[in-house]
C-alpha cells in the first residue's frame, strides 16, 4: 500500500475510519494523476513514481492537516470507555434477535407440522440445536465484533477484553420449554446468569460440550485480536 504509513498515523491519531478510507482514495487518485504527468515527461516507470510520491510531500506533511482538525475524529477515540459496558448491551440483543425464530418454531411446531410435514419431535429437536448453538456463539461473535471495531480505530483492546471476560465467566444464555396446547400450557422463555465457577460441577454435567465450545471459541477470538493488536502497533517503514 502506498499510503499505509499515513493510514496508520491517522487511525491512531484518532480519525474516524470513513475519514480516512476517504482521504486515501483522494490521495492514491492524486499520485495516479501525478505519476502520468512524470511519464509524460519522460521519466520511467519507477523513476515516475518515485517523483510523483515525492512531489505529494512526506507522511508528516500529509497527515497534519488532519489531525488538526477536530471534527474528522471518531468519538470512539474521545470516549474509548464507552466500549466497556457495550457488551452488557449488544449481548442480549444478539441472543434476543437469535432466540426468536428458534423459539417461534420449536414453540409452534404442531403448526408447523401441518404446514411442512416434518414432524413435531424434529423440529422441536432442530430448535433445542438452534438454541444450543446460538448460546455457544454469541458472546464469540459479540467479543469478535467489538473487537474489531476496536481495532479498525486502533483503539486499546483493553476497552474491549474485561467485558468480554465478565460475561464468559457470568454466562448469560438463554433456555425455553415449550407449550403444550392440550393441557392449556404457555410456552416459557428463561434468561439465566449462571456464574461457572459457583456452580461448575452442575454446568459440566448439563451444558459441558456448549460450555468448552463457547470458552474456546471465546478465548480463541480474544487470542487473534491480541495477535492482530500487536501486528498493527509495531511501527512502520515509511
Amino acid at each position: 500500500m502506498p499510503f499505509e504509513t499515513v493510514t496508520e498515523s491517522l487511525l491512531k491519531g484518532g480519525i474516524a475510519p470513513r475519514h480516512v478510507r476517504r482521504y486515501v482514495g483522494e490521495l492514491t487518485d492524486h499520485l495516479t494523476d501525478l505519476t502520468e504527468r512524470q511519464r509524460a515527461s519522460g521519466y520511467g516507470g519507477e523513476d515516475a513514481a518515485l517523483r510523483a510520491r515525492a512531489l505529494l510531500g512526506d507522511d508528516r506533511e500529509l497527515t497534519a492537516a488532519m489531525l488538526e482538525n477536530r471534527r474528522l475524529r471518531s468519538w470512539m477515540a474521545d470516549a474509548p470507555w464507552l466500549l466497556l459496558p457495550l457488551p452488557f448491551f449488544v449481548l442480549p440483543l444478539v441472543l434476543l434477535a437469535g432466540f426468536v425464530p428458534i423459539f417461534i418454531i420449536g414453540d409452534g411446531a404442531a403448526h408447523f407440522t401441518r404446514l411442512t410435514a416434518i414432524p413435531a419431535d424434529v423440529l422441536r429437536a432442530l430448535s433445542h440445536g438452534g438454541l444450543a448453538g446460538l448460546n455457544m456463539l454469541a458472546l464469540p461473535l459479540v467479543t469478535l465484533l467489538l473487537g474489531g471495531i476496536a481495532l479498525r480505530r486502533r483503539l486499546n483492546l483493553f476497552w474491549v477484553m474485561p467485558t468480554a471476560l465478565l460475561l464468559l465467566w457470568l454466562r448469560p444464555h438463554m433456555a425455553m420449554a415449550f407449550g403444550d396446547a392440550g393441557l392449556n400450557l404457555p410456552g416459557q422463555v428463561i434468561v439465566q446468569v449462571t456464574p461457572l465457577f459457583l456452580r461448575a460441577p452442575t454446568l459440566l454435567e448439563h451444558a459441558g460440550p456448549v460450555l468448552v465450545v463457547q470458552y474456546a471459541l471465546t478465548l480463541l477470538v480474544m487470542a487473534l485480536m491480541l495477535r492482530t493488536q500487536h501486528r498493527l502497533n509495531r511501527p512502520l517503514i515509511s
